[in-house]
């Protein structure tokens, strides 16, 4: 709070009452209401809409499922989220079915007798060595409450115990595309190092280090999971690592048990690896499951021709439920229209039986043109027949720059008193780092009384302000504005104390302490020259200073402020000057249920001691307190006291005033709010009459919803005076809102007052509107109402109320929007026929190649030439990708995905240049004579993986030894052996690696890698 409460008070009291009876007028039209309701129905609906797709795609099918049916609440008739509920309806069947079928299918088994013997190279996954007999059969209960990663891994360990034989293996069907290695030999039975099996995906893996039980919680090797998953370890002393993955990223790790063994716990597997993990100790098995890898699974299934359709309608259902939107509603914010706006024209008449009659046209506009928000309004109003020029103002203005255009009344701040209406620019540029630059011109016109009559001044107002934050603790904003005005009647100079020319400086500093404290100054000077004396130089003074301390529930202040006479402001009123004071303040919140506030304040006028002028010092003391009671159940207590003492010739008597006040607030029946108050006001003033009064009240509020309404209160006010009779005051009223449907409201409002003293009976008066709000259209907004002012009982009865008014209000909006500014693409897919990598003219296009827009299923087909295109595509980032399967045999492209960046209303080109693919085979054998070379008659090794480098590329070698990579985009590679796939025994003689370039449509065939049994010494 400040010293200039009072005056805070009165100036918001102006303030909110005009915007009230402006809202009152305005209020009822709900055309604009109505299409930006509209607007933001989509929006929220558009939010909604994203929410659930990502959280569809995360597989998050419940909190999915949530959001769609709130947006379904907004637009029932949304199809992408009635498509998007249908599939998670038909995914719920399906996912319950496969869990009954999993459950059904477990059995108990025997225990495995031991293995012997090679498995075959069809085999995708070895199966575990024997263990003792485990109990396969689930126990449902506790399976349902594990989590869908944990039922997943466990009932795909449970058919593998369950498949366990002394020579069963488990097969899968040859996969189209082969897969990284999960293990070095993908053929060879593991031998289990420990009790503790180590499975990445589906693949038990090696272990040369057992995995360790330390307090129920399992330790894994690193080196081995190292690799297992091809992963460099490098290493660096004290527990610390370094982790090279096979695509180049590298990670440092520190391990929480270092040692000489380093052992990760389940914890760090996850974190250093990026997989999920599984510890089952009942089955003997630390399963990890990678991100990439699919489903934990011990066997595929050949789909039938049923599921293979329903799997086509489920994509076709969520490739419609993904399609971009059509229609203006669901248009995203990244493409809203550079123009948007909502204009609004109101007419209203009110005639009132007992004065003249008054009209208002009000012309509006809101929304947004290109980056700007605009807001602009103007009034002209019916004085005397004529509709004359009210206000107007426009408001344009982004985050960094305001531009605003008035004609109005407005206060000038820090300049004061000198203004009743002021036509002008205003602008404000935000800079960085805290900085702000502002401008003001424009034309001003005031009037004030003179000696003889009535004097006009038109001036010319510039005015310059800086604000700036040199540091997070301090801000400052400074400002100089200067007025020069000028008589509109030559013979009117002279005759008025108004500056013909005023400066007005002005600054505001707010530093930030340590431990939530603060100070706040500022500081106005005025340098002026009346009219009636243009030869003398005045100054004039505004001075406030504010320590303070806030907390998150406390804060505490003092402030001092010193006020000039007239032409300098810090944001007074005008009717605030010359006057000097303190004010105290303080409020604490000491729990959730209770809170006090403390305010008192002293300050006194004729701050010079002019012996003519009469000297007001005042002082005010408010004390409040509000406290939560259980049960919804609300006390409020406050106490305050004024004291008045005037001083000087002929000042009157000083006054005293006292108020006491409770209120009390609770639920009471019929599920209505009941709000009791009690006020005691004592006035004491000495040379005039003693009084006091007791006031009791008390209301009930009911809401309906859909804003229906019923208010009832009772005030009951009883005031004492020493020297005349007393008097009773009671005052009833009863307020009814009733909302037929959503566009038509009714209200009826009523209140009767009765007056009584101890001597005679006073009057009884009623008082009230009827009325109805009626939106005919979207567009268009009807209101009426009939009120009566005052209607005396006893006076007026049998009669017509004499004090009456009707009031009619009618709207109308219209809107004007640009095209939505969605970008669009368009490409070409070029055979790159020349072989260099790049598309030039005369190379053809290809015919029906797929095109995909990021992952929400929209495609195109190029045509004859190679061309694609995209249309309505939001603005923003996206990844367009050629889908390798579509095109010509043999041809392939270096970059399938290309990420892009659209531009509102821009039409983004591209191209995927493809190029014919090579073919790469290398042969590994036994070299019997040592020439490096194979010949018929040696052995090819079968099982051996070698890698093509760059992409990580590989084959395993078949059993005639070759390993053929086809598809091989034209560059430079290295086709490399993995060694560690060679049997025990046997060492590589030829070179490790071998460097090649591939031409476009060439082959490169049986590069020999030579191996040969090692000779003991």
């Amino acid at each position: 709070m400040k010293s200039l409460q009072p005056a805070v008070w009165r100036g918001t009291l102006r303030y909110g009452l005009l915007a009230i009876l402006t809202m009152g007028a305005a209020g009822p039209s709900l055309a604009a209401r109505t299409s930006e309701s509209a607007n933001t129905a989509a929006g929220v609906a558009e939010i909604l809409f994203e929410e659930g797709k990502r959280r569809y795609d995360r597989g998050n099918y419940e909190d999915a499922e949530h959001e769609f049916r709130k947006l379904l609440l907004i637009q029932p008739a949304h199809q992408g989220a009635r498509d998007y509920l249908a599939l998670i309806h038909r995914s719920r069947q399906q996912r319950a079915e496969a869990i009954e079928a999993s459950l059904d299918s477990l059995v108990e088994v025997q225990p495995a007798a031991p293995r012997t013997g090679d498995a075959e190279p069809s085999q995708a996954a070895p199966t575990p060595s024997a263990r003792p007999p485990v109990s396969t059969v689930p126990d449902k209960a506790a399976e349902k409450r594990m989590s869908a990663m944990e039922a997943a891994m466990a009932a795909a360990l449970g058919r593998i115990e369950a498949a366990e034989s002394a020579e069963r293996s488990i097969v899968e069907t040859p996969a189209t595309t082969e897969e990284a290695p999960r293990i070095p030999v993908a053929a060879a039975r593991v031998a289990r190092v420990g009790q503790i099996g180590l499975f990445i995906d589906d693949v038990e893996v090696p272990l040369q280090r057992p995995i360790q039980v330390v307090d129920g919680e399992p330790r894994i090797p690193l080196r081995d999971l190292a690799a297992a998953r091809y992963v460099s370890l490098i290493e660096l002393g004290q527990g610390q690592y370094q982790l090279v993955f096979p695509n180049g990223e590298i990670k440092s790790i520190a391990l929480s048990t270092p040692g000489d063994e380093p052992m990760l716990t389940e914890q760090e597997v996850g974190d250093f690896f990026g997989v999920e993990t599984l510890f089952d100790p009942g089955r003997q098995a630390f399963v990890v499951r990678t991100i990439t890898s699919g489903d934990f699974r011990t066997y595929v299934v050949e789909k039938s021709a049923e599921e293979l359709q329903e799997e086509a309608a489920q994509e076709a259902l969520a490739q419609r439920a993904s399609a971009p939107a059509e229609f203006s509603g669901e248009i995203p914010e990244a493409a809203r229209p550079d123009i948007d706006l909502t204009g609004r024209v109101s007419y209203g008449y009110r005639d009132p039986h007992l004065r003249p009659s008054d009209r208002t046209l009000i012309y509006g506009v809101t929304g947004r043109a290109y980056d700007f928000d605009v807001r602009g309004e103007s009034s002209r109003k019916d004085r005397g027949g004529i509709f004359d020029h009210d206000y107007t103002y426009l408001n344009l203005s982004k985050p960094d720059l305001f531009i605003g255009l008035f004609d109005q009344s407005t206060n000038l701040y820090p300049l004061r008193g000198q203004s009743e209406s002021v036509t002008g620019l205003k602008l404000r540029k935000a800079w960085d780092q805290g900085l702000a630059t502002s401008f003001l011109g424009g034309m001003t016109e005031t009037v004030v009384p003179g000696t003889t009559r009535q004097v006009k001044y038109l001036g010319h107002l510039f005015q310059v302000g800086q604000e700036m934050q040199p540091a997070d603790w301090a801000r400052l904003n400074t400002s100089v504005l200067l007025l020069e005005n000028e008589v509109d009647l030559p013979e009117l100079v002279a005759t008025s104390t108004l500056p013909r020319q005023n400066l007005v400086s002005f600054a505001d500093l707010t530093l930030d302490f340590p431990y939530d404290l603060g100070l706040s100054t500022s500081l106005a000077r005025a340098d002026y020259a009346p009219d009636n004396d243009s030869k003398a130089r005045k100054g004039d003074w505004d001075v406030r200073v504010n320590p303070f301390w806030e907390t998150e529930r406390s804060s505490l202040g003092v402030t001092y402020e010193l006020v000039g006479d007239r032409y300098a402001s810090v944001e007074n009123p005008v009717n605030y000057n010359d006057f000097e004071g303190w004010n105290l303040y303080a409020n604490h919140q000491f729990n959730d249920r209770l809170s006090a506030s403390a305010y008192g304040f002293l300050y006194g006028n004729n701050v010079d001691d002019e012996p003519h002028r009469i000297t007001q010092d005042n002082q005010a003391l408010s004390l409040s307190t509000n406290y939560r009671l259980p049960w919804e159940h609300t006390v409020a207590l406050s106490f305050s006291d004024f004291l008045s003492d005037p001083s000087g010739p002929d000042p009157g008597s000083s006054n005293r005033t006292r108020l006491y006040r409770t209120d009390y607030a609770m639920p009471f029946a019929w599920d209505t709010r009941l709000l009791l108050n009690y006020n005691h006001l004592r006035t004491h003033q000495p040379s005039a009459s003693d009084s006091y009064s007791h006031a009791f009240g008390g209301s009930i509020f009911k809401g309906f919803g859909w804003g229906s309404s019923i208010y009832l209160s009772e005030l009951l006010t009883r005031s004492v005076f020493e020297d005349s009779p007393d008097n009773w005051n009671s005052t009833t009223s009863f307020n009814v809102n009733y909302e037929i449907k959503p566009n038509l409201s009714v209200y009826w409002n009523t209140s009767y007052t009765r007056n009584a003293t101890e001597e005679a009976v006073g009057a009884d008066t009623l008082a009230g509107a009827t009325g109805m709000r009626w939106q005919m259209s979207p567009e268009r907004a009807l209101t009426a109402e009939y009120s009566v002012g005052s209607y005396d009982i006893d006076r007026e009865r049998g009669r017509s109320p004499s004090d009456w008014s009707v009031f009619v209000l009618l709207s109308q909006s219209f809107g004007f929007r640009s095209q939505p500014a969605f970008g669009s693409i368009a490409g070409r897919v070029v055979q790159d026929a020349n072989g260099n990598g790049r598309a030039e003219p005369g190379e053809p296009g290809v015919i029906e190649a797929v095109v995909l827009l990021d992952t929400s299923g929209r495609q195109a087909v190029t045509t004859e030439a190679g061309y694609f295109s995209f249309s309505r595509v939001v603005p923003g980032p996206h990844t367009v990708t050629l889908d390798p399967a579509s095109l010509p045999e043999t041809w392939t492209v270096r970059e399938s995905a290309q990420r892009v960046s659209v531009g509102r209303n821009k039409r983004l080109a591209m191209t995927f240049v493809i190029q014919e693919a090579g073919a790469v085979s290398a042969r590994v054998f036994l070299d019997g004579n040592g020439d490096g070379q194979f010949q018929d008659t040696e052995e090819p090794l079968e099982g051996i993986a070698v890698v093509l480098q760059p992409g990580e590329q590989f084959r395993r070698s078949s059993d005639d030894g070759l390993a053929e990579f086809e598809q091989v985009m034209p560059g430079r590679y290295v086709v490399q052996l993995y060694e560690e796939d060679l049997p025990v025994g046997y060492a590589l003689t030829s070179e490790r690696e071998r460097a090649i370039e591939v031409e476009p449509g060439a082959t490169i065939g049986e590069i020999p890698f030579a191996v040969q049994l090692l000779t003991t010494p």
